[in-house]
């Protein structure tokens, strides 16, 4: 893993994009194995990539929080020497506290964990959706106050 700040954060737009990439690619295939089902092969049918279409931005969000969640764990280890807190709200505040980010910024990204949360336990339950940009531009902005080097 990488441990400067420029290069964690490059590594949460790398999977915006791939996210981007990746929807960009689904609804050209849509678009064709509408015209030719003959396009799928077994057992893949239309409503699997209707669904697959449907999901590809929580699971996308799922993934770009483990990478966020990943980075700040490291930086911990690195810069302090010793095991995480097992909680990420307990890791978020005290490397929030630590390197003096903002309160409002520390609740950003407490709320697309808690998103995430939401998407892995409790997938049917009304939420209010923070989008693929949203969750990246919260995060990415948790991340700047990271030190340049550690």
């Amino acid at each position: 893993m990488p441990r400067d700040r420029d290069s964690c954060i490059r590594q949460v737009k790398i999977i915006e994009r791939e996210f981007a990439a990746a929807r960009t690619a689904i609804e050209f295939f849509l678009r064709n194995i509408r015209r030719d089902p003959t396009l799928l092969k077994n057992p893949v049918e239309v409503k699997d990539v209707d669904d697959a279409e449907d999901r590809l931005e929580r699971t996308y969000l799922i993934r770009l929080f483990a990478e966020f969640e990943m980075i700040v764990r490291g930086y911990f280890r690195a810069t302090y020497r010793r095991r995480p807190p097992a909680r990420t709200r307990d890791l978020l505040d005290s490397v929030g506290a630590r390197r003096g980010v903002t309160a409002e910024l520390v609740g950003d990204a407490h709320r697309v964990r808690e998103y995430r949360n939401q998407l892995i336990h409790e997938p049917d339950a009304d939420m209010q959706a923070i989008s693929i940009a949203e969750s990246r531009s919260r995060l990415c902005k948790f991340l700047s106050y990271l030190p340049i080097r550690w």
